[in-house]
């Protein structure tokens, strides 16, 4: 919990400069204020442990084949995607999913909290999945390209 306080204090001193900026120009301009907001959101504290635990993960299985480079870029492309495809559907339904989105954001928050729970526990071997779900990833072929990066 003490590393948790103090990126959370590191974060909030990095993004402060930008929050500020935000909020005095964020709504006249809301290409910028996506932007800004997305710098914000990407010195938040559960993203730095994230990116540090996969570079870590990157480096110990991809650094000896000289195939980091690759990863990282893999890495950075699924979170571009991921965002840009969050950002696009608030900037499609943005006014719709203020007030609407509320109890399903109460919800799906309620819900990640033990499947995150169970990921990690599948991750450290104390959980299997189903053996018709492996069956499912392996049998797909992307898989198999992404898994050998």
């Amino acid at each position: 919990m003490e590393w948790f306080s103090y990126l959370s204090h590191l974060g909030s001193w990095l993004s402060s400069p930008f929050s500020n900026l935000y909020y005095s120009m964020g709504e006249q301009a809301p290409i910028i204020g996506a932007l800004l907001l997305g710098v914000i959101g990407a010195f938040a504290p559960c993203q730095l442990s994230a990116n540090v635990a996969a570079f870590t993960v990157f480096g110990r299985k991809t650094l000896g084949k000289g195939t980091f480079g690759i990863s990282l870029f893999m890495f950075i492309l699924g979170k571009v995607v991921v965002y840009s495809a969050f950002g696009g559907i608030v900037f499609l339904f943005g006014k719709e999913l203020s007030s609407d989105a509320i109890p399903l954001f109460q919800w799906a928050r309620k819900l990640l909290a033990p499947l995150f729970i169970l990921i990690g526990l599948y991750m450290i071997g104390w959980v299997r999945l189903p053996s018709c779900f492996c069956y499912f990833i392996m049998s797909q072929s992307w898989w198999f390209q992404v898994s050998k990066i």
